[in-house]
């Protein structure tokens, strides 16, 4: 449940970013540019890990169907 929480409040992060970013752009600003950049990269990255941490919870209850732990 605390992973889960974790990935939320990173997404409110991204979504957060993003939108700055956007923003930032429509209005021509400096900053614009440089936080649309990095939101697009921090979703790439989030995604990976929400990917990689379903990967291993798929995994473990396999596992346990197995009668293992």
């Amino acid at each position: 449940m605390k992973k889960i929480f974790v990935f939320l409040l990173a997404l409110l992060a991204v979504i957060t970013t993003l939108y700055t970013g956007l923003n930032g752009l429509m209005q021509d600003h400096s900053y614009g540019t440089f936080f649309t950049f990095i939101g697009a990269i921090t979703t790439v990255g989030l995604g990976l890990d929400v990917v990689s941490h379903l990967k291993v919870e798929i995994r473990r209850n396999t596992l346990r169907k197995l009668g293992r732990r």
